[in-house]
């Protein structure tokens, strides 16, 4: 568990373009205009796949960013000592890059710090995107002493092609606490469920856990803990719903849990459930359930409803007029109750939404907010 102290401001959406390999130019055109129609602005690509014609993916990224830049969108390249060669710049001279359209450039290996300093300072105005998974505080406070004015750059972790690969969510967020105090911000990649990167199509997520969490959900998670500015979908051809639920839920101003309803509620039921967004009461405070806060009608009826079953932990709750003054109040059941005829039973957080109670009290997002799933 973490706190979400020092909050993100802004939540940027990306996508991910591989030209010159995976995606052809009528793919990349389509990709792009789909992207910018849901005003996401930010496009991740490679220049050092393996497995890529050099000579074929920089002409096809030049194509991509020329059009890129025509629909006001930023394209960064993961670049290496290799790509600096194909492309004939060196860290002191960035112009190729910049005359291909990119914006910035991920450095992942194979710099210096005195590099790094030039690239950080060049002319062109390219952002410098460092591996946010492999920095560690001695670099970050080697690269300060040569220098670097270290809130210029940005940071980016690595996605993972192979499934059991990727990082666990502590370190992914432990990482990205180290940086922001040195004032960089933070990107993460999430993986598509529907359009999965050859040659594994295993997704390419930076978290584990992720790997096959809809975006738009892992999204969330990271977005939550107040450290990850920046969300990008590491597969390539993103297709337009996961974006447009990506795009949604990174404006959302409370944690969405969705919830599996036990029966028919009341209108005042609907109401309390979905009506409102939750606060819990002074977090950590309860130890059977959470709380919401949002305030009570001492004049509320609530008819006793669905009160005879057990409630597991995940269910939510709302009391009946049969508990007084508490009437009308919703639990979220941190541990098996059992039955109370005195507090009626909505439904259960769906398993998948289960580790965002966790959360509840304890990130970015102020509020909680429920909506419905059949």
């Amino acid at each position: 568990m973490w706190e979400g102290e020092a909050v993100a401001k802004t939540r940027i959406v990306g996508i991910s373009l591989y030209p010159g390999l995976y995606n052809s130019k009528e793919d990349i055109e389509k990709a792009l205009h789909t992207a910018a129609s849901l005003n996401v602005t930010q496009v991740f690509t490679s220049l050092h796949i393996p497995e890529a014609n050099p000579k074929a993916t920089v002409e096809d990224c030049r194509y991509m960013c020329g059009l890129a830049n025509a629909l006001g969108m930023e394209v960064t390249a993961d670049v290496s000592p290799y790509t600096f060669e194909i492309i004939q710049a060196n860290p002191y001279d960035l112009k190729a890059f910049a005359d291909l359209g990119l914006a910035g450039l991920r450095v992942d290996f194979g710099f210096s710090n005195d590099e790094l300093k030039a690239m950080v300072n060049n002319p062109e105005h390219l952002n410098i995107v460092i591996n946010a998974t492999d920095i560690d505080r001695a670099l970050l406070e080697e690269l300060k002493a040569h220098g670097v004015n270290l809130s210029k750059l940005h940071a980016s972790h690595n996605f993972y092609p192979r499934i059991e690969s990727g990082l666990s969510m502590e370190y992914t967020v432990r990482q990205a606490k180290m940086l922001k105090e040195y004032g960089i911000t933070v990107g993460a990649f999430v993986a598509s469920q529907v359009s999965k990167r050859a040659p594994l199509f295993e997704g390419l997520p930076t978290v584990e856990e992720h790997r096959f969490l809809e975006p738009a959900r892992a999204a969330m998670r990271l977005f939550a803990t107040g450290v990850i500015d920046a969300v990008s979908v590491g597969d390539p051809l993103t297709p337009r719903e996961e974006l447009e639920e990506l795009v949604r839920i990174s404006g959302l101003d409370c944690l969405e849990i969705r919830l599996q309803l036990a029966g028919e509620l009341s209108p005042r039921e609907k109401e309390i459930v979905f009506g409102n967004k939750h606060r819990q009461r002074t977090a950590g405070m309860y130890r059977d359930v959470i709380r919401s806060a949002v305030r009570r009608d001492k004049n509320l009826i609530i008819q006793p409803r669905n009160y005879n079953v057990p409630r597991p932990y995940g269910t939510v709750t709302i009391d009946n007029s049969n508990y007084g003054r508490y009437v009308g109040e919703l639990q979220i059941a941190l541990r098996d109750l059992p039955a109370d005829s005195r507090v009626n039973v909505v439904g259960r957080i769906i398993d998948e939404d289960l580790p965002l109670i966790d959360l509840i009290g304890n990130s970015a997002y102020e509020y909680f907010c429920f909506v419905e799933v059949v």
